[in-house]
């Protein structure tokens, strides 16, 4: 499958691409830094980069978990809307397009809250809430209409063996190599009822281990089945009620 993986320019854009590049045929799309073949420097905004970047792929990875994407905020919106909306519709080929969100979308509610897929996000106006919340939209209400299917994963706070080795365990982490996984799942995993193959897929992704913020939901159930396997976030601190209004 040849994919697209955007924003390669990141930290967890390169860690997909590097991830991905040992199973598919990947193409990357960033500002500067190239970490794969078939590397394109450019912006999605601009529709001609999009449909270049985009030409014979199958699917499309957009990393829209933060406004760290951009040299401003007003660029990040901008890219998690126009840009995200060019990738979708310039690609002839796409079959499948998976959005990388943030379940810090919900940390409003109160922890104690079994939040799950059903519930709504609550973004504030913080531009890397805005970010991922703008980017889901736009998949979400263009899915609707074009003939692919749409997955939207919201995840933890990506940290690899370095940020674990150097800092306390945080109930947000989602160890990237689960990240990755799941990743690869969304790409590859089938949807038993045709009738629903085009359309709009959410799943939750957050961390193993016993202090983890958010609980695994239907990510954990058919068809997706995800099961994070690396235990980051036993012994975390739990969350003050202060940081959740």
């Amino acid at each position: 499958m040849r994919v697209l993986v955007s924003n390669t320019h990141t930290a967890l854009g390169e860690r997909v691409a590097r991830y991905l590049a040992t199973r598919h045929d990947v193409r990357s799309l960033g500002l500067g830094l190239g970490v794969v073949r078939g590397r394109i420097e450019g912006d999605a905004r601009d529709r001609a980069v999009a449909a270049s970047a985009t030409e014979g792929c199958q699917a499309v990875i957009q990393v829209a978990t933060s406004a760290d994407i951009a040299p401003t905020p007003l660029d990040a919106i901008d890219n998690a809307t126009r840009g995200t909306y060019n990738l979708l519709t310039t690609g002839k080929s796409l079959t499948r397009f998976i959005v990388l969100s943030s379940l810090r979308l919900f940390e409003r509610y109160p922890e104690g809250n079994w939040v799950t897929e059903q519930w709504a996000p609550r973004p504030t106006t913080n531009p890397n809430d805005l970010v991922p919340f703008l980017a889901e939209a736009t998949v979400r209400e263009s899915a609707r209409v074009l003939p692919l299917t749409a997955v939207g994963l919201r995840l933890g706070e990506v940290v690899g063996d370095d940020e674990i080795a150097t800092q306390q365990p945080d109930s947000r982490w989602l160890h990237s190599d689960d990240a990755c996984a799941a990743i690869e799942r969304a790409l590859t995993f089938e949807i038993p009822d045709a009738a629903q193959q085009h359309g709009w897929w959410v799943f939750h992704l957050p961390g193993a281990g016993a202090s983890s913020r958010f609980r695994l939901a239907a990510a954990g159930q058919p068809p997706f089945g995800f099961q994070p396997t690396h235990d980051v976030t036993s012994g975390a601190a739990r969350i003050a009620p202060s940081a959740q209004l």
